[in-house]
């Protein structure tokens, strides 16, 4: 009998599998574009990005004060200045 948990455990990393394929892919199709600069390792980038995702979500697991948007928006502001010209950072909170 399978354990509960290696269930979750299993649909948990499968998502992560398939992000940490997608997100590389859309990071190139900008550099291709000519929107993200080309010096950046897509793949390193959406690991980091991803381990930073999992990161907020345990500590706001863990220390109630923290807001998840807040964390969220931080990874956003994060990755958009590795990929972005600094020139060319302009981000809503919003969006």
């Amino acid at each position: 009998m399978l354990d509960p948990d290696a269930k979750v455990h299993q649909k948990v990393n499968d998502v992560f599998d398939k992000s940490a394929d997608v997100i590389p892919t859309i990071f190139e199709g900008g550099k291709q574009t000519g929107r993200f600069v080309r010096e950046v390792d897509s793949t390193l980038l959406a690991f980091s990005v991803l381990s930073a995702f999992a990161g907020a979500v345990t500590r706001c697991h863990s220390e109630r004060d923290l807001q998840f948007a807040d964390l969220i928006h931080e990874i956003k502001q994060q990755t958009i200045a590795r990929l972005t010209d600094p020139d060319d950072r302009t981000v809503d909170r919003e969006a």
